[in-house]
C-alpha cells in the first residue's frame, strides 16, 4: 500500500512538472533535436517505425511471463502523459502518422499491447495443454501416482496462535521490565537456550509486545548479514542512525561523526589506514554528542540481537564490543538470543577466560534462560503429525489406533533423543520422506526407532547398518537363522542406546524366539527385511514404487525387460531377491502363487542370480509338499505337476521362462544325487516340455512374433544330456529332434536368420574385427565350418538382391576364418572404420572386395 501510494505521488508531481515546462521542453529540446536529425517522411521512416513495431511485439511477449512492479507501471504512466499531453494539450508539435490516423507512438503501444495479450494468452492455452498432456487418468487419484514429500519448515513462531510453550508471557513480563526501569547507561540481557529451542520464536514476541508503546524504539540487528567482521560494527551504527533518524534530524550526522571518530567507516582502505597513522581520533566528544541526541529522544531504545551463536569467535567478540562499550547508550537495552554452551565454547578458542567462568557473564548484565519445553509437548505434536498423516492419506497400511499403539510403543524414545521442536521438526521431515515409500515393506515402531537413531545417533545408525550388534556365529545363533538376534554383553547392555536396540530384536533371554523366527515378516529383526530398514531416497538401488510394478496382473516378458533396462546399473540383484522373498509370505492362492512364480523366473532371466534361481527353483521339488498342499488346495501331486507345467509353457509369453528352464534341465540332469520321488519333473519331461515350446516358437516367429534371437533361446533350453569332460561338444548335448526342427526352420526361410549372425568390433581407425553372434549356438546347429558354408551355399538369392550379397558376405567370412583359424577374422581395409554400420553385409563385402569405405 505504502508503495502504490509513493508511486502515485511521483505520477502526480510528473503531471504537474509537464504542465508547467511541457511547452519549454517542446521549443527547445524537442522541435531542436527533430530538425538537428533533419528526419524527413518517407518509406525509409516507415519502414524504421514498422521495424520497430516488431521489436515491441517481441517485447510486449516476453513482459508477459514476467510480473510487473510497481516502479515500471509509474514509468508507463509518465510517458503516456507525456504522450497525451502534446498530443491533446500542445498542438504546436504533431506525430507521424503511420497507418491512416494513427500516429508511430500509437503503434508502437499497439505492437507492445498485441505481443502481451499473445504471450497471455499462449500462457493460458499451454497451461491447459499442459495439464491435459500430465494429469493422470479420471480414475486413478493423483497421490497414487505421486506421494509429495511432508516437509516441516523449522520457522520461529510469529502468531501467539501457534505458541506451545508460552513464551508470549514471558515475553510480556520481559517487556514490562524493560519499560518500567530507567537505564542512566545501556543494559544488556541475554536470552540462553540450546539451538532449536525457540528463542527466535520469544524475540518475536517480545517485538509484537513493545510494538504497542509509543515511548519503545525497537531495532533488530544480525551480524551474519554483514560482508565480514570488520563491518559489523559499520554495519550496526548505520542501523541505528537511520533507525533513530526518523526521530532525530541530526542523528545521522552525529552518529557518521562517531563512526569516523571510532574509525569503523570504511576502516578497510587504503587511506583510512595512512591516515589512522597521522591522526589519531578521541571518540569522547561525539560519543557524548550521541548520548545528548539520544538522551533528547526521551525514548527507550530496545535492540534486538538473534543468532549470535551461529557467528564465529572474531564476529562474536565485535557484537561484544558493541554491546559492552561502542554504543552501550543511555537508555538502551540489548536483548540478544544466544546458545551460552556454544558460545563460551566458541570464544574460548580466542580468548583466554578463567576456568569454572563463563566469558558472556562479563558481558551481560542478566542472562535468562528459555522456559524448556516439556517432553509431552513434543510427543503431542509427534502424535498429532502422524494422525495428520493417516487422515490426508499418506499413511495407508495402518489404523489409527495401529498408530495409536505403535506410539505408545516408541514415545519415550522420542522424548529423550528429540530435546527441541526443531529437533522435532526435523526429524519428521527425515522421517516421513524415508517411511512413506517404505510403509508397506517395514513395521511402523521399527522404522520410527531406526530413524531415531539415524537422526540423534548417527555413529550407534552406522554400527547397526553394519549388523555390530548381533550374535551371528554362535550355535545359538544358527539354530534361529532367519533372525538377528542382540550379543549377550553385559557392556552393551549398560549402553544408553541399547533401550532402543532391545525393543526392535530379541535377546537370548527372550521367550518367544521359535515364533519370531518362524513369523518375523517385515521386522526389522527378520534377515531378508534389516536391509529395507537402511534405504535411502538419495541412493538406494530400486525404489519400492519400482519394485511394486512387478507385481502387475499378467505381466510380461518385454515389460518386465523394460523394466530392468530403466534399472540398468542400478546393482539391483539383491533387492529384488529380497523384494521377492519379502512377499513370498503373501501368496496365498494358486492364481498368485503362479503370478510369483513368473515374476521370479523372469526375474532370474534378467539377473542370472544364483540365489534367486535357488529360491524358484524348489518349487519343482517335492520338499515342501505338505506345506504347498495345505496352503494353495492342491489334491494331489499330480494335480501340482499339471499346475508347474502350465506355468512353465507359458504359452501367452513363450519366452518369459527359457533361460529359467534351461538352468533348471542343465542342473537336474548333472545332479546325480537327487532321488526321482522328490523330482516334479524327470529329465525327459522337462527335455519334452522344452522341445514342445521350441516347435511352438519356430511356428510363432513364422508369424512374425518373435525373433531369431528368441528361437535360439529356446533351441538351447532343449537338453537332452551333460557332455562329457572328454567329449568335444560344449558344456551340453541337445535333442536330436530340436536341431533337426530348427534347421529345418534356417533352410526354409533363411533370409528370417541369416541378418544377424555377423556384427563386427573396431579395433582402430583402419581395422575391423570380425565377431559372429555370441547369442547363436553355432556348435549346436552346426558341426563344422563346412556344415555353415553349405548351408549358406544352399540359399536360393535369385531375385533377391540383398539376401545375394548377405550369402556372398558370409561364403568370403568363412574363408577368412579358415585362413586365420578363428572365427573372429581381423582384416584392414581402406576407408574409415567408424563408417561402417553393424550388420551391413553389403559394406562387409566391399571390404573383404578392397573396395574403400568414406
Amino acid at each position: 500500500m505504502r508503495e502504490n501510494i509513493s508511486c502515485f505521488y511521483i505520477v502526480l508531481i510528473s503531471v504537474c512538472l509537464i504542465n508547467l515546462w511541457g511547452g519549454v521542453l517542446a521549443d527547445k529540446i524537442f522541435i531542436d533535436l527533430w530538425n538537428l536529425l533533419e528526419l524527413k517522411e518517407g518509406r525509409s521512416l516507415q519502414f524504421l517505425i514498422y521495424t520497430l513495431c516488431l521489436g515491441f511485439v517481441y517485447y510486449g511477449w516476453h513482459f508477459s511471463k514476467k510480473h510487473i512492479d510497481s516502479q515500471s507501471y509509474t514509468i508507463l504512466a509518465i510517458i503516456f502523459i507525456i504522450y497525451a499531453y502534446y498530443k491533446w494539450v500542445d498542438d504546436s508539435f504533431s506525430f507521424l502518422n503511420a497507418i491512416g490516423q494513427i500516429d508511430c507512438f500509437q503503434l508502437l503501444a499497439f505492437a507492445l499491447l498485441i505481443g502481451f495479450v499473445l504471450g497471455k494468452i499462449f500462457e493460458i492455452k499451454g497451461g491447459q495443454l499442459s495439464t491435459l498432456k500430465c494429469s493422470p487418468q479420471p480414475t486413478e487419484s493423483l497421490q497414487s501416482e505421486i506421494s509429495p514429500l511432508q516437509f516441516y519448515r523449522d520457522e520461529p513462531v510469529c502468531n501467539v496462535k501457534y505458541d506451545r510453550y508460552h513464551f508470549a508471557e514471558f515475553a510480556k513480563r520481559l517487556s514490562a521490565t524493560i519499560r518500567q526501569r530507567e537505564f542512566t547507561d545501556s543494559y544488556s540481557i541475554g536470552i540462553t537456550a540450546p539451538w532449536g529451542a525457540g528463542k527466535t520464536s520469544m524475540l518475536n514476541f517480545l517485538r509484537d509486545d513493545l510494538l504497542q508503546y509509543n515511548d519503545v524504539i525497537i531495532i533488530d540487528f544480525n551480524a551474519r548479514a554483514s560482508a565480514n567482521v570488520n563491518c559489523i560494527q559499520s554495519d550496526f551504527l548505520s542501523i541505528i542512525a537511520m533507525q533513530l533518524s526518523q526521530y532525530h534530524t541530526g542523528m545521522k550526522s552525529v552518529v557518521k561523526d562517531y563512526m569516523e571518530d571510532l574509525n569503523v567507516l570504511a576502516r578497510d582502505t587504503i587511506w583510512s589506514k595512512v591516515l589512522g597513522i597521522i591522526h589519531i581520533n578521541d571518540a569522547t566528544d561525539s560519543r557524548e554528542k550521541i548520548q545528548k541526541a539520544v538522551a533528547a529522544l526521551n525514548k527507550k531504545i530496545v535492540i534486538l540481537i538473534d543468532d549470535l551463536d551461529r557467528l564465529t569467535g572474531e564476529e562474536i567478540l565485535e557484537v561484544l564490543k558493541l554491546i559492552n562499550k561502542n554504543a552501550s547508550f543511555q537508555n538502551t537495552v540489548f536483548v540478544t538470543a544466544y546458545d551460552k554452551q556454544y558460545v563460551n565454547t566458541v570464544l574460548g578458542s580466542v580468548v583466554c577466560c578463567p576456568e569454572g567462568r563463563d566469558f558472556t557473564d562479563k558481558y551481560f548484565n542478566m542472562e535468562l534462560p528459555l522456559p524448556e519445553s516439556l517432553n509431552n509437548q513434543r510427543s503431542s505434536f509427534l502424535f498429532y503429525e502422524l494422525k495428520r498423516l493417516f487422515r490426508e492419506g499418506f499413511i495407508t497400511n495402518l489404523t489409527e489406533q495401529d498408530i495409536e499403539q505403535s506410539f505408545l510403543h516408541v514415545v519415550g524414545l522420542a522424548e529423550n533423543y528429540l530435546p527441541t521442536m526443531r529437533d522435532v521438526k526435523r526429524f519428521m521431515s527425515a522421517f516421513c520422506a524415508s517411511y512413506l515409500p517404505l510403509q508397506k515393506n517395514v513395521k511402523f515402531s521399527d522404522f520410527f526407532i531406526v530413524s531415531l537413531l539415524k537422526y540423534a545417533e548417527p555413529n550407534i545408525y552406522e554400527r547397526l547398518k553394519l549388523k555390530d550388534f548381533f550374535d551371528i556365529v554362535s550355535d545359538f545363533a544358527y539354530d534361529y537363522r532367519n533372525i538377528y538376534i542382540l550379543k549377550a554383553d553385559e557392556k552393551q547392555m549398560k549402553q544408553p542406546y541399547f533401550d532402543a536396540l532391545r525393543l526392535m530384536f530379541p535377546q537370548h533371554t527372550s521367550g518367544d524366539l521359535e515364533s519370531m523366527n518362524k513369523k518375523g515378516y517385515l521386522h526389522v529383526y527378520w534377515k531378508n527385511c534389516f536391509d529395507t530398514y537402511f534405504f535411502n531416497m538419495e541412493y538406494y538401488k530400486v525404489y519400492c514404487e519400482d519394485l511394486d510394478r512387478l507385481l502387475k496382473k499378467n505381466i510380461k516378458d518385454a515389460e518386465v525387460k523394460q523394466l530392468f533396462k530403466q534399472w540398468e546399473g542400478r546393482y539391483i540383484n539383491t533387492d529384488i531377491r529380497d523384494y521377492l522373498l519379502m512377499i513370498k509370505d503373501n501368496q496365498n492362492t494358486q492364481e498368485q502363487l503362479a503370478e510369483y512364480l513368473k515374476i521370479g523366473i523372469l526375474c532370474y532371466k534378467y539377473t542370472h542370480d544364483e540365489e534367486l534361481f535357488s529360491i524358484f527353483c524348489r518349487y519343482l521339488y517335492y520338499y515342501s509338499w505338505g506345506e504347498w498342499e495345505k496352503k494353495f488346495d492342491f489334491l494331489s501331486k499330480e494335480e501340482y505337476k499339471n499346475y508347474i507345467k502350465k506355468v512353465l509353457e507359458c504359452e501367452d509369453d513363450l519366452t518369459a521362462t527359457t533361460a529359467f528352464l534351461q538352468k533348471v534341465l542343465s542342473s537336474q540332469i548333472s545332479n546325480k544325487e537327487l532321488r526321482t520321488d522328490d523330482c516334479v519333473f524327470t529329465d525327459s519331461e522337462l527335455s519334452d516340455i522344452c522341445l514342445v515350446r521350441l516347435q511352438r516358437g519356430i511356428a510363432l516367429f513364422k508369424e512374425g512374433k518373435l525373433n531369431p534371437i528368441d528361437i535360439y533361446g529356446l533351441f538351447g533350453a532343449c537338453i537332452k544330456d551333460i557332455a562329457p569332460k572328454t567329449s568335444e561338444a560344449e558344456g551340453y548335448i541337445l535333442m536330436p529332434e530340436a536341431i533337426r526342427s530348427l534347421t529345418e526352420s534356417m533352410y526354409r526361410e533363411p533370409q528370417r536368420y541369416i541378418y544377424n549372425m555377423v556384427s563386427h568390433q573396431m579395433i582402430d581407425s583402419h581395422t575391423i574385427k570380425f565377431i559372429f553372434n555370441s547369442d547363436i549356438p553355432f556348435r549346436k546347429i552346426f558341426c563344422s565350418n563346412d556344415d555353415f558354408v553349405n548351408y549358406i551355399r544352399s540359399i536360393e538369392t535369385e531375385g533377391n538382391n540383398k539376401l545375394r550379397k548377405a550369402t556372398n558376405f558370409l561364403n568370403e567370412y568363412s574363408e577368412l576364418c579358415k585362413a586365420q583359424h578363428t572365427n573372429q577374422p581381423i582384416f584392414t581395409f581402406k576407408g574409415k572404420a567408424d563408417k561402417v554400420k553393424p550388420y551391413s553385409y553389403a559394406t562387409y563385402e566391399l571390404i573383404l572386395e578392397g573396395e574403400p569405405i568414406e
